[in-house]
């Protein structure tokens, strides 16, 4: 029962109402309401002209019975006696009203009614010189009231529509602003935001905007000094190798050359590394399994054990397709280095597009799989301990994986060798496209 109500209250926890969901839902329920009491507020209207008309009659017929059978002079009194708080007799020696009929003509009294407007005048002639004026004027308060909810919920909506834009107008600046800062994070050359909406988001997004300038500045002097340092390091080296191949013991001679070759090849993954980091390849749309499967092809023509398996639906993808080759080229190469047997396989579900790599070389130790990803680490104990690599080469792939918004995953496999998985969030627009 108790692991049963934790998960009651991660799921309450986990569920996320936004403001203006919550205002539409309320802006439903008042429309609703003001439909029904609308609806509600014509029918009792008809219900109650009804019985206004009814009460008109009785009273009206009450009063001509009381004239028929009494005196004329206690026409004054009758009428006085008639007089209720919605019906207003007066005695006058010409008829008040237009609509007027004789004390014999109570019977056009139904027709008179039928079409009339509340209040009800009426003129009823009593003898050759004095009229019955009967005026009737209700007070309908259950009619005003209702009227007035209508107003004040019908001004709720509409002060709920106003709050729901408000709220649209703050918070759409800000997921774009959301979606622009977690852009920056994988690429420093993103588009500024651009700074409208509410003047708290306006600051904001001139802030990051402003920040975004200083980072980019920061990596581009970095980038620049890395690059001429890596350059100008090419010009010793070769006078050191040039120097190295004229000394007379040969065999120390060609071991300082091979840690001079080692260093020049260093710099220049340093180089390719600087280049990735300022590539300005367009994206266009790539077939995952296409490209996977040149690359496998490549590798078998030269001897490499190196199988592939598409996946059923087909896998695209819109990224770098340069970039893509060369990620894809650095985990396949290290695996032909390291492993006799490698396996490629793209899987795609409804919501990302998956590459992986299985070989069956010696792994990596289990302490060190976090760290494989970062620029210059190497794992002296297994894959680079006698290769000379300077730790570049996953270091770049990651970087493109991320740029393209996907992740790698490297794990030990329990029959032996490194399992690479290689995420990429699908695209939805293509699927659209497709179908």
């Amino acid at each position: 029962m108790q692991m049963y109500l934790k998960s009651v209250k991660k799921s309450i926890k986990n569920i996320r109402v936004s403001g203006k969901l919550v205002l539409f839902l309320f802006f439903i329920v008042i429309v609703f309401n003001l439909v029904t009491l609308i609806t509600y507020t014509a029918y009792t209207k008809s219900s109650i002209k009804l019985a206004y008309k009814e009460k008109i009659i009785t009273q009206l017929l009450d009063t001509i019975h009381l004239i028929k059978i009494n005196p004329d002079q206690e026409m004054k009194r009758i009428a006085s006696v008639s007089k209720t708080e919605t019906l207003s007799v007066t005695v006058s020696n010409k008829p008040k009203w237009s609509n007027g009929i004789t004390l014999d003509e109570e019977w056009k009294l139904n027709a008179l009614l039928e079409n009339a407007v509340i209040p009800f005048n009426i003129s009823i002639q009593a003898n050759n010189t004095q009229w019955l004026n009967f005026s009737f004027n209700p007070k309908n308060t259950a009619f005003t009231i209702q009227v007035i909810v209508i107003v004040i919920e019908t001004i709720m909506a509409l002060m709920l529509l106003f709050f729901a834009w408000y709220i649209e107008r703050f918070t759409k600046p800000l997921r774009e602003f959301k979606q622009t800062a977690e852009h920056l994070g994988v690429h420093f050359t993103a588009k500024p935001i651009m700074a409208y909406g509410p003047p708290i988001v306006k600051e904001t997004a001139e802030a990051m905007n402003l920040m975004q300038q200083r980072i980019i500045n920061l990596i581009n002097d970095r980038t620049r000094m890395l690059a001429a340092i890596s350059h100008d390091l090419r010009t010793p080296i070769t006078r050191l190798k040039l120097q190295a191949s004229m000394m007379p013991d040969k065999r120390l001679a060609t071991e300082v050359v091979a840690e001079l070759d080692e260093m020049e090849q260093m710099i220049s993954q340093i180089l390719v590394f600087i280049r990735e980091a300022n590539s300005l390849e367009p994206e266009s749309l790539i077939d995952i399994d296409a490209l996977l499967m040149s690359l496998v092809d490549d590798k078998v023509d030269l001897g490499y054990q190196v199988e592939f398996k598409p996946s059923k639906t087909k896998a695209l993808l819109t990224g770098k397709l340069i970039a893509l080759k060369r990620a894809f080229v650095n985990i396949i190469n290290n695996a032909a280095k390291y492993a006799n047997h490698l396996v490629v396989k793209t899987k795609v579900t409804d919501s990302y597009v998956q590459v992986i790599f299985d070989d069956d070389g010696p792994g990596i130790p289990e302490a060190e799989l976090e760290h494989v990803l970062h620029p210059f680490y190497r794992v002296d104990q297994s894959r680079s301990s006698q290769t000379g690599g300077s730790g570049l080469g996953l270091a770049i792939t990651h970087d493109i994986i991320r740029d393209h918004h996907g992740q790698i995953h490297l794990e030990n496999r329990e029959t032996g060798g490194l399992r690479v998985i290689i995420e990429f969030p699908k695209n939805q627009k293509i699927d659209k496209a497709l179908k």
